[in-house]
């Protein structure tokens, strides 16, 4: 678990909230059926948001819509804050390891993100593993990005693929497969690849509210198969994505990683990946931090400020990003008929 920051015990609000959770329901993984996962997430979420702080929060409104796809549509939720221009659109995949998850349960969170940064956020309610495997939930997110896109040429607000988790795993996936301009990525603790033989597995993976065997295990809902017990070996990149290939340089990345996760070394190397692809790569190490502590924002002031200044540096890696290459088009469509 290489890093430059200093380790620190987890945040003393998110321990006492993830003792209360724990109280509502069993942690023991062997116990969580795919439904029983779906609902702790849930209550988890009706938990949170019934606990949390009176943080000021602009009015932020929300709209629940349907946007086409190839073979049918994906429900998205709209946020804005009204009577303003937002500076930039956020299309935002929630965690939850592609088998739970959905429109509420990353509610708060999201309502934080557009109060923080003014901007305007579609929610995605993409299907979930194993009714719908990888590749499913990039598609319906490729249709959410067109469909974003058509705004934008009308308006021309700046686009954002951002995620937490498996969500931040299909933002990036989506990022490198578009040929579409994307101006920025905003990805909190994400799932890389299918490797469970990290340091930070080895250390973190049976104490953290994310073990390493939930991670096995949501990998296998996704793809259909059973995984390895150190790694699953591939070099497809919507699996893996440090096998990416990027025919344009990649968009501006923030990264935010959680030492008490199980995931925290895979961040420095997506970012590494990224950066020689030629990619401008913001990385935050939250020393006193949980996989999944974005949802505690409510509850705790130190989860809120690690979120807050990942917002602020988007906003400025955008700003870099938009000087540099106004008017300038990517590779990818240079000599395009």
């Amino acid at each position: 678990m290489a890093t430059n920051a200093t380790a620190m015990k987890l945040d003393e609000a998110i321990n006492h909230h993830l003792e209360k959770l724990a109280a509502l329901g069993s942690n023991d993984e062997r116990l969580l059926t795919i439904e029983g996962r779906r609902h702790r997430l849930k209550v988890g979420a009706i938990y949170l948001e019934a606990s949390a702080s009176q943080k000021p929060i602009r009015q932020v409104t929300s709209l629940d819509g349907e946007i086409p796809t190839g073979d049918g549509s994906v429900r998205s939720r709209h946020y804005y804050i009204g009577g303003t221009e937002p500076c930039f659109s956020m299309i935002y995949f929630h965690g939850g390891g592609w088998v739970a998850g959905d429109l509420g349960t990353h509610d708060q969170l999201l309502r934080h993100v557009v109060d923080i940064a003014g901007c305007e956020i579609f929610s995605v309610d993409y299907a979930l593993s194993p009714e719908s495997r990888q590749p499913t939930a990039c598609q319906q997110g490729i249709s959410v990005l067109n469909y974003v896109s058509e705004r934008r040429q009308r308006r021309d607000p700046r686009i954002v693929l951002g995620g937490d988790s498996a969500g931040a795993h299909i933002a990036a996936s989506i990022a490198n497969q578009t040929h579409t301009n994307i101006d920025g990525m905003f990805l909190l603790y994400p799932v890389i690849s299918p490797k469970f033989d990290t340091n930070s597995h080895r250390y973190m993976g049976g104490t953290s509210s994310l073990t390493t065997a939930a991670m096995r295990w949501f990998w296998e809902q996704y793809l259909g198969c059973k995984m390895p017990v150190d790694r699953l070996d591939t070099t497809n990149p919507l699996i893996d994505l440090t096998w990416q290939k990027w025919l344009h340089k990649p968009p501006p990345a923030v990264i935010v990683s959680a030492w008490h996760d199980p995931l925290f070394d895979d961040a420095p190397v997506y970012a590494a990946a990224l950066k020689k692809a030629g990619g401008t790569v913001t990385l935050r190490q939250a020393m006193d931090m949980n996989h999944g502590f974005a949802r505690f924002l409510g509850v705790s002031d130190a989860a809120y400020r690690h979120v807050r200044d990942a917002i602020n540096d988007l906003k400025e890696v955008i700003a870099v990003h938009d000087a540099c290459t106004e008017n300038v088009p990517f590779p990818s469509e240079r000599g395009r008929n």
